[in-house]
């Protein structure tokens, strides 16, 4: 048995501590990370 593909979430909460967005990735690290800071962006527009 190979190894587990790694599970990512990550959660975008807003300063009302209001979730604002939620992504999961198990297969590309790049994708997730831009598509967090975007939502992070976002937030400080």
């Amino acid at each position: 048995m190979g190894p587990l593909p790694a599970r990512r979430a990550t959660f975008v909460i807003d300063g009302d501590r209001r979730l604002v967005r939620s992504i999961r990735s198990e297969t590309n690290m790049l994708t997730h990370a831009d598509d967090a800071l975007d939502a992070l962006r976002a937030l400080a527009d």
